[in-house]
C-alpha cells in the first residue's frame, strides 16, 4: 500500500484589481488616479538573516522537529511550482511547502522525497511596505509553512492569524 502523493501547502496573496488580470490598473471610480505599490527591499543576506530570526523564535519542541525540514529560499517560484497550486496572473506565491505533513507520515514513506520549505523573496518584499511589515511578513510566511508541515490546514492557520 502506497502512502500517496506529496502534499503541496502554500500561502498566495491576491492583489484585486476590477481590471482583468492587471492587478496595477485603475479600480472604478479612481480612474486617473496612480496606485502605486512600494515593495521593501532588502539584500539576500539579510533577507536569509531575518528568515533566521523567525525560526530562531520558534518553540524548542517545535524547532526540534524542523531539524531536518530545509528552508530554502528562492526569488520567486518557478513555473513548475506557480503551476503546481494553479496560480493565476495578479496572485504572489510568498512560501510552499512541499512535503508529506507529519500527521500523515508512515513506515512506507521511507522512500519518499524529503520534505522542503520554500521562502520567496521577491513575492514577500512585494506585499512589504517597510521593514517592519517585511519582518511581519517573513515570520507570518515561515509559520505559515511550518504549520502546514505539522499537519495545520489553511483553516487552522487563518484561526490562528497565520491564513
Amino acid at each position: 500500500m502506497t502512502s500517496g502523493p506529496t502534499t503541496f501547502k502554500y500561502d498566495i496573496i491576491e492583489l484585486k484589481s476590477d481590471a482583468g488580470d492587471d492587478p496595477f490598473a485603475p479600480r472604478k471610480g479612481c480612474e486617473g488616479t496612480k496606485i502605486v505599490i512600494m515593495a521593501y527591499r532588502v539584500g539576500k543576506d539579510e533577507f536569509a538573516d531575518l528568515v533566521e530570526l523567525a525560526l530562531e523564535q520558534l518553540p524548542p519542541q517545535f524547532a526540534s522537529f524542523l531539524e531536518e525540514v530545509p528552508i530554502e529560499i528562492m526569488d520567486l517560484p518557478s513555473p513548475a511550482q506557480r503551476q503546481s497550486v494553479n496560480l493565476r496572473p495578479g496572485q504572489l506565491l510568498l512560501g510552499l511547502y512541499q512535503g508529506r505533513p507529519r500527521t500523515r507520515r508512515s513506515v512506507e514513506d521511507s522512500g519518499a522525497f524529503p520534505d522542503v520549505i520554500y521562502i520567496f523573496q521577491d513575492s514577500i518584499q512585494a506585499v512589504a511596505p517597510n521593514r517592519e511589515g517585511l519582518i511581519e511578513q517573513i515570520r507570518k510566511t515561515v509559520l505559515h509553512e511550518i504549520g502546514h508541515h505539522f499537519g495545520m490546514s489553511e483553516a487552522d492557520l487563518e484561526k490562528l492569524g497565520y491564513g
